[in-house]
C-alpha cells in the first residue's frame, strides 16, 4: 500500500510531500553513493510527478553520471536524492534519501543494488553496545543547551 509522506533536511530548507510512497526501500553500495552519503544510501523511489518540493532556491542538483542526477541542500549538506535522468522506463523516479522524512516506521528494506561492493561497514554484530536517544544525549549534549530531541544531533 502506498501512501502520502512528509520530510525535510536537516536544516528544514528543503522539504517534501510526497504521495504514492511504497512501504520499502532500496540500499545502494556502489562507490559514489557511499562518498556522496558517507556510507550506504537508503532512497525511497517516488515518480517525480508525486513529489511536492518546498525550497528550490535551497537545492544544489549534480549530474553525477550519464543516467542520473544527485541533489543536496545547499545550506545544510543533506544529501536529497538521487534522481534517473536518462530515457527509460524508471526516467523521472527521484529515490529520496530515507533520513529526510519525518516517518519511516513503517517501512522496510526491499532490496540493494551493488551488493558486490557492500562492505562490513554495513554488517551490524549484535554484541555492540547500544545507545538510546537519552543515553546518547547525556554522553554528548551539553545539559543547559535546549534542543529538540531526534532532530537536533
Amino acid at each position: 500500500m502506498s501512501q502520502t509522506k512528509t520530510g525535510h533536511c536537516m536544516c528544514s530548507c528543503v522539504s517534501f510531500v510526497a504521495r504514492n510512497v511504497p512501504e520499502t526501500f532500496g540500499a545502494c553500495h556502489c562507490d559514489m553513493c557511499k562518498r556522496w552519503s558517507g556510507n550506504v544510501f537508503n532512497g525511497v523511489p517516488v515518480p517525480s510527478e508525486d513529489l511536492q518540493l518546498s525550497g528550490e532556491g535551497h537545492i544544489k542538483r549534480i549530474q553525477t553520471s550519464d543516467w542520473a542526477e544527485r541533489a543536496i541542500c545547499a545550506e545544510c549538506g543533506s544529501p536529497l536524492w538521487y534522481r534517473i535522468t536518462a530515457e527509460g522506463p524508471t526516467t523521472g523516479t527521484t529515490n529520496l534519501a530515507l533520513g529526510l522524512f519525518d516517518d519511516t516506521s513503517d517501512m522496510t528494506l526491499g532490496y540493494e543494488f551493488y551488493v558486490d561492493r557492500k562492505t562490513s561497514a554495513n554488517d551490524l554484530p549484535k554484541d555492540r553496545k547500544q545507545f538510546t536517544e537519552a543515553e546518547t544525549l547525556a554522553l554528548f549534549a551539553p545539559e543547559d543547551a535546549s534542543h529538540d530531541q531526534g532532530d537536533k544531533q
